[in-house]
């Protein structure tokens, strides 16, 4: 019998340990992206982080800078804007661009305002 409540106990203090480490990622993103929406575009960022930050889908940005969607491109915008033999300003202008016409296409769709 004591074997079979060691059993339990240790599995209850597992799943207690992963219940913590999870619950605590996720107020952790939850603060992070809560503080960062609409960062201003740095060239460092990648397509996953600016669709994220500016809440647009990542097909907008990936369109945007001329990658494949889906393909989990992880670059930066500096080397994808190095790769196209272009200015980082004029990728990040680029992107500036397509987030401001999806946010007032989805703003006329909804009725609400950009």
């Amino acid at each position: 019998m004591r074997s079979g409540r060691t059993i339990l106990i240790l599995a209850f203090v597992i799943a207690a340990t992963a219940t913590t480490v999870l619950g605590a990622r996720l107020v952790a993103s939850t603060l992070y992206w809560s503080r960062h929406q609409d960062a201003p575009i740095e060239t460092w960022m990648t397509v996953g982080m600016v669709s994220r930050s500016y809440d647009v889908p990542r097909s907008v940005v990936a369109e945007a800078v001329g990658v494949p969607d889906g393909t989990g491109d992880r670059r930066p915008l500096a080397e994808i804007a190095s790769g196209q033999g272009i200015a980082p300003d004029d990728l990040i202008a680029r992107v500036n661009a397509a987030i401001a016409d999806h946010r007032a296409a989805d703003a006329k769709r909804t009725g609400s305002e950009p």
